[in-house]
């Protein structure tokens, strides 16, 4: 495969599954909150709110630590271009095109890192055109799951090349695409994570065989490996561990655990993984979804083109080598992903509790794919003939582009984009907050938003409001007041919010309802809210700045030796 056609080829695998986006207007999908997350978001960094946890205007204007939970960093980009200009509609476009970017770039890289050119090619497009990700993309709207998916090549190209070379940066690379992976979605991580490990480290053993490396020298290798993933968590602690611990203070596990959101509802028939009907409706219990599950006609071809071509190669050779060994683990570790989307694996769903998080078992099908899709370029190890080879990589990317164009495409376009991807804090106030009620505060209950400006409910005793702040994390108003009553803010209660009256800390009060309060004396004062750290994210914050801290100078360290040396 001739260089020049590289960049052609993965420009059209690029456009086959994001030229939808191109139009002036977006399209429906069943989560349409991405232009009110991107919102939040920008409001929490132009308030200093950092990190941003707390979502001013969804909760009906009470707010919630939306970002506490939800994976900030597609946001955080989205925010990123919202608040340098561009308008909400291209923010929400740029988000799914980075998604697809990024997967086309990743899934090259790590098949021109094990194959060559052919491989990265097929990789790219047997991946980058799964039949899942278009269901992510126009189907869910799952920006953040295919934001997952995109760090998962990604993160295999990293591994493969720093247990070829150990340098800082590849392991720098390895650890910074692990914690972007957790900080896209934490639930993509929590299948993949393990399984890379896995691969990586078979990988690292085949090099043994292949280079003589001492056994001491592999054990340094794969204790770095490990580091990294170690790593990877410190630099995401400030997100993941909060997310973990304090889940109990919101309405969470009652929303998305159990009911219509119980695994057990949504495991996947084996016929489902092989019919290419694509519909746009929604996951239900038996094997008649209006959604498509299919692993992709470019998938089955090349999984079984290259399992033909390594079996053949064994009968001949009649030994079995380390791309053999690799080929299998791939295609095992993808069967294993397959297996968790079926039936058959509820005891393991069982026995790993922590796994009802996931919600929907056909959300393995993003791991199944990068490995499934390594194991379609593996034919490129085994067939020797360079026009048989072509051909091969050619009918690949062919079945994968055509197939494309039935499924990475919205099921219509909206008449006016602003219906569903607004911006307005009033209307994610009234509209949005039912929607989107996870984490809302435990005993929080008031469901009728509050205005815009408001930062406190107004009593019969309050002679005067004066808002003096109201950011997202901070809110401060001069009041008076004709006798001592209990002054209520449109805050929903949650840990870590701190009261002030007239500068000096008291004692916060929750009303019934769940909305943060305080009593008052009679007369003219000041009185403040904070957003503040509870024990968990203040320690969650110092280990990921301390992370950061160390990963700069360690690179500065190396960049500054380097030079030293020439």
């Amino acid at each position: 495969m001739t260089k020049v056609f590289v960049p052609v080829l993965l420009t059209m695998v690029f456009l086959a599954s994001s030229w939808a986006l191109f139009q002036p207007e977006l399209f429906y999908v069943h989560d349409f909150l991405h232009a009110a997350r991107i919102a939040e978001m920008a409001r929490g960094l132009s308030d200093l709110h950092i990190p941003v946890r707390w979502s001013q205007n969804f909760g009906y204007g009470y707010g919630m630590p939306l970002f506490q939970f939800y994976a900030p960093l597609p946001y955080f980009f989205g925010a990123l271009l919202y608040l340098g200009g561009f308008s909400i509609i291209t923010a929400v476009k740029a988000l799914f095109l980075l998604a697809t970017l990024g997967t086309v770039l990743g899934s090259y890289a790590l098949g021109k890192q094990l194959f060559n050119r052919a491989g990265g090619l097929v990789l790219a497009a047997v991946y980058t055109l799964a039949p899942y990700r278009a269901v992510n993309l126009f189907v869910r709207g799952a920006i953040s799951e295919a934001w997952g998916m995109l760090w998962l090549p990604w993160i295999l190209f990293a591994g493969v090349r720093f247990v070829q070379q150990q340098t800082l940066v590849r392991w720098i690379l390895l650890t910074s695409t692990i914690a972007a992976l957790v900080l896209s979605h934490n639930l993509t991580a929590v299948l993949f994570l393990p399984l890379s490990a896995v691969f990586i480290l078979v990988y690292q053993v085949l090099q043994v065989k292949k280079q003589s490396i001492r056994w001491a020298q592999q054990l340094k290798i794969a204790a770095a490996v490990g580091g990294a993933y170690v790593f990877a968590a410190a630099l995401s602690a400030f997100y993941a561990i909060p997310a973990f611990l304090e889940k109990g203070y919101t309405q969470v596990e009652s929303v998305i655990v159990g009911g219509y959101f119980d695994y057990a509802v949504h495991f996947v028939g084996i016929r489902q993984l092989f019919s290419d009907t694509f519909g746009y409706g929604g996951s239900s219990w038996g094997p008649y979804d209006e959604i498509s599950f299919f692993v992709g006609w470019g998938t089955v071809l090349g999984v079984g083109i290259s399992l033909l071509a390594a079996g053949i190669s064994l009968l001949k050779s009649k030994k079995y080598s380390k791309n053999h060994l690799l080929l299998f683990s791939a295609f095992s570790l993808g069967g294993v992903a397959l297996f968790m989307t079926h039936s058959r694996s509820l005891p393991v769903w069982e026995l790993f509790s922590f796994l009802r998080f996931v919600q929907f078992p056909w959300r393995w099908l993003s791991v199944a794919g990068v490995f499934f899709a390594l194991v379609s370029a593996g034919f490129v190890w085994f067939i020797r003939a360079k026009r048989i080879k072509s051909g091969v990589v050619i009918a690949l990317m062919l079945v994968s582009l055509i197939s494309a164009l039935k499924m990475f495409k919205p099921s219509g376009y909206l008449a006016d984009s602003s219906e569903y991807y607004f911006s307005d804090a009033a209307r994610i106030r009234s509209e949005f907050s039912q929607v989107l009620p996870d984490y809302i505060p435990v005993d929080f209950t008031i469901e009728s938003a509050v205005g815009v400006d408001q930062i406190m409910l107004e009593a019969a005793d309050i002679e005067s409001i004066e808002v003096v702040s109201n950011k997202t994390q901070y809110k401060e108003a001069r009041l008076v007041v004709s006798q001592p009553t209990q002054v209520v803010f449109a805050i929903a209660d949650y840990p870590g919010w701190q009261v002030q009256l007239n500068g000096i800390p008291v004692e916060k009060v929750t009303t019934k309802e769940g909305a943060l309060a305080l009593e008052v004396p009679a007369g003219s004062h000041v009185v403040s809210a904070r957003f503040t750290s509870t024990l968990v994210r203040a320690v969650s914050d110092w280990v990921s700045a301390l992370s950061l801290v160390a990963i700069s100078l360690a690179t500065i360290m190396h960049y500054r030796r380097s030079r030293w040396q020439k």
